[in-house]
């Protein structure tokens, strides 16, 4: 059986159409974020882990949990926003001047090959970095990582793979043994 995953971050289209599904493949997870509010609970968990002592890639933002101000769904799309913002009353707090959400499945869903398809409109500007991963089991870096899309901010048409790439689009790609393919296109 084929896996078909689909996600849309910050949909550039009025509201995402349902996924559609490539033959071969049956749809085994989606989030067309069609409920207002909070990121879906049932789908969806904060990545908070390191806001204490520090993140991985000198990340220098706190993550918060279910906080609307940081991470919301509206008319279809889910909605992250940086804001600079101290949360000195934060049990976790780390000494950050920014405030963002790192959202993940861990925990909730979890595949193995397939194809993904991510609708998404990115930000750009010094200092941001959005990204979209699938890591493995584990902790990160000893569980495996495949990006799907990162983007250095000041550097709007590169993606990390060094692709020319717009700064939103329908990313996708399939995942099989020993491979892995990926394209960019425009929202249509």
């Amino acid at each position: 059986m084929r896996l078909f995953l689909t996600l849309a971050l910050l949909s550039t289209a009025a509201a995402p159409s349902a996924a559609r599904v490539p033959g071969g493949y049956k749809l085994v997870w989606s989030d067309e974020f069609d409920t207002a509010g909070q990121p879906d609970p049932a789908k969806w968990v904060a990545d908070t882990h390191a806001n204490k002592t520090g993140w991985y890639n000198d990340e220098r933002q706190y993550y918060s949990a279910r906080r609307l101000d940081n991470a919301r769904v509206a008319d279809g799309k889910l909605i992250i926003t940086a804001r600079r913002e101290t949360l000195r009353n934060a049990a976790d707090f780390g000494g950050q001047r920014y405030t963002s959400a790192r959202l993940m499945t861990q925990g909730k869903a979890r595949w193995t090959y397939g194809y993904f398809e991510i609708r998404a409109k990115l930000p750009c500007g010094q200092g941001t970095w959005p990204a979209i991963w699938m890591l493995g089991e584990g902790t990160w870096p000893d569980g495996g990582e495949i990006d799907i899309m990162e983007q250095v901010g000041q550097r709007p048409r590169r993606a990390a793979r060094h692709d020319p790439q717009p700064r939103h689009g329908r990313h996708a790609g399939r995942w099989q043994p020993h491979r892995h393919a990926g394209h960019v296109h425009g929202v249509p």
